[in-house]
């Protein structure tokens, strides 16, 4: 996008401001942002908290270690029960309904790691709910041995698919044009183009 995606504005909001809003409507006790902007400083989010990526610059698979590690700490429930819905933050139509069904989905999945998003037939890492207390030591192992990409960590946890959701609300946006049909719905192309989401990092 030649951009921080996050900062990205569509309908007067930030794509940040509208991924906050949907974890926050879901019911999230906290919203961890990941991440800082390419000027440097914690990223300003109302209603939510700013966390340093803790390998700032390393692909997606180190923001999520990040995220994960940073929601165990800081929470209030026992670790085994703790459920983090995990977004990334370039989602314009990113709502309520699809958070809680990610997390709904992984509640009811008891012995699995993460319950994840089918997009296109790709269950996503990065628009998904986690249970830390299963994933995490998997995800920093493959983080420590090299690899980047979290759909290809995906095959070593217990995994639960979440079909059925509005694919409309899980629509990334990696082109100047993506974002300009969701400000112009009637400009020339169609829908945004639907393509995999694992290079952009967490909330």
């Amino acid at each position: 996008m030649g951009a921080d995606k996050a900062e990205l504005e569509v309908g007067g909001r930030r794509l940040v401001d509208v991924a906050v809003a949907a974890l926050d409507q879901a019911g999230a006790s906290t919203v961890l942002v990941v991440g800082d902007p390419p000027g440097g400083g914690p990223r300003a989010v109302a209603g939510a908290t700013a966390v340093p990526d803790r390998f700032p610059g390393e692909g997606p698979l180190g923001g999520l270690v990040t995220a994960l590690a940073a929601a165990e700490a800081l929470a209030v429930s026992p670790t085994p029960d703790l459920v983090v819905i995990v977004v990334a933050c370039d989602m314009p139509a990113l709502d309520a309904a699809s958070a809680r069904a990610l997390a709904a989905a992984l509640v009811d999945a008891p012995h699995a790691a993460v319950a994840a998003a089918v997009v296109d037939g790709r269950a996503q890492p990065l628009t998904a709910a986690w249970r830390p207390a299963l994933a995490l030591e998997v995800l920093a192992d493959a983080f420590a041995a090299g690899e980047r990409a979290p759909r290809r960590v995906l095959p070593r946890l217990p995994l639960v698919e979440v079909r059925g959701l509005d694919p409309e609300a899980l629509q990334d946006v990696d082109r100047p044009e993506d974002l300009r049909r969701y400000a112009d719905p009637a400009m020339p192309g169609g829908e945004p183009a639907r393509r995999p989401r694992d290079t952009t990092e967490p909330l």
